[in-house]
């Protein structure tokens, strides 16, 4: 399948399928476990059957399981733990979470640059933001993820981090390596599933607690419908599609790390002089 367009059924059915595993995760979420479940079993059985699984197909299908039964599964099962069982491991499941999300971005710095500008000021981008991340979680003593009638709240990810976050992460993924249409809906749906989110759960706290849980069903969706629909993660790139060589991205991105970059400089500074003023 490879050279073949995104399917137009995955750009109707991704967002039809996130506005269900929203209204899943903030009304029935015992029932969106049981469709990780399910759905992993599937996986399991389509990788089983393969005669001889090729190494593009063996990483396929290791990516699903770390984004859907470990990351989303691990989530919703937390969320249905009692109350006293939540607060006796609040504090191993936050270091979980802290290990995972930090480790998630850091692995990042391993993607090729393919010879781009832009390439290489996502890596120093985001040793930056891995370094803003650690210290709003060290602002917390490690307490960064706790639970509110089963929603799942991550309060170390400021709103100025996530916006800076996803211009990295858009940055990114105009990368040759990512040349899949499918993650051009991923930052719109994270955005739009954290307000979903607030706006479900009453805007009990501040938005930006709420993009940890999005991100992660945002993440979910797109691998889940990617992987039942077979769609190809080497397909002709968008940005080839619209007619934009590597230096004419470069050209359009760069100014959006340079201000991303500078924003993210100007929180670590003075999240340091905060932190080392005497108590």
């Amino acid at each position: 399948m490879a050279g073949m367009e995104v399917p137009f059924s995955f750009l109707i059915l991704s967002p039809a399928t996130a506005a269900l595993v929203w209204l899943l995760a903030s009304y029935c979420r015992p029932l969106l476990l049981l469709g990780v479940i399910l759905l992993s079993s599937l996986a399991v059985a389509q990788y089983s059957m393969l005669a001889d699984p090729s190494l593009k197909e063996s990483l396929a299908i290791l990516k699903f399981f770390a984004v859907v039964p470990v990351g989303l599964g691990s989530i919703l099962t937390f969320s249905l733990f009692s109350a006293p069982r939540q607060k006796r491991y609040s504090r191993f499941f936050s270091y979980y979470i802290n290990a995972a999300v930090i480790a998630n971005i850091a692995m990042m710095l391993a993607v090729p640059a393919d010879g781009t500008l832009r390439g290489q000021l996502s890596r120093l981008l985001c040793l930056v933001l891995v370094s803003w991340l650690i210290q709003e979680i060290i602002k917390v003593r490690g307490q960064s993820s706790f639970f509110s009638d089963g929603f799942f709240l991550f309060n170390s990810s400021p709103l100025a981090w996530i916006l800076c976050h996803c211009c990295y992460r858009a940055a990114l993924l105009s990368l040759p390596i990512f040349d899949s249409k499918q993650y051009l809906l991923l930052e719109p749906l994270s955005l739009a599933m954290m307000y979903g989110l607030y706006k479900t759960h009453g805007k009990r706290f501040p938005v930006h607690f709420y993009f940890g849980l999005a991100d992660t069903l945002a993440v979910s969706t797109l691998v889940s419908c990617s992987h039942l629909l077979q769609t190809p993660n080497a397909t002709r790139s968008f940005f080839e599609k619209i007619s934009l060589s590597n230096l004419q991205l470069d050209v359009l991105f760069i100014p959006i790390q340079l201000i991303a970059f500078l924003i993210a400089c100007r929180f670590i500074w003075l999240n340091h002089k905060s932190m080392s003023l005497p108590k």
